[in-house]
């Protein structure tokens, strides 16, 4: 039976990766940051691998989140005020991923350990 944590949060990364996606690609066009969409690929992805149970979901958040970071620092600098609105969202969910039930059930993407092969 599958998580219901994990399906829950699965759908919010989704829906934030679509949101930003669209509206990333808008801004795009009128000359924008290409990091919304990148930052809303990242968001979609790790939605689909907690979807499917992949562990490298959490790989993959960590990346967009350090991305996002430093897309933050270098737009406006270190200055906190600036900064919470960019990254505080982002590092909210972050730490949803940080609670046991939502890494728990997830698999490693590596094959099973076969001790002949070591010999």
């Amino acid at each position: 039976m599958r998580n219901i944590y994990n399906v829950v949060l699965a759908i919010i990364f989704a829906a934030f990766g679509i949101i930003l996606v669209l509206g990333g690609g808008w801004l795009l066009t009128l000359g924008g940051s290409p990091y919304y969409v990148l930052a809303g690929i990242g968001f979609l992805a790790t939605g689909v691998l907690l979807i499917r149970k992949r562990h490298a979901a959490l790989a993959v958040y960590a990346l967009t989140l350090c991305g996002t970071l430093v897309w933050a620092v270098w737009e406006i600098g270190f200055d906190w005020w600036q900064l919470a609105p960019r990254g505080g969202v982002p590092v909210l969910l972050g730490l949803l991923l940080l609670v046991p039930s939502a890494w728990k059930n997830l698999k490693t993407d590596m094959p099973p350990h076969d001790a002949r092969t070591l010999s």
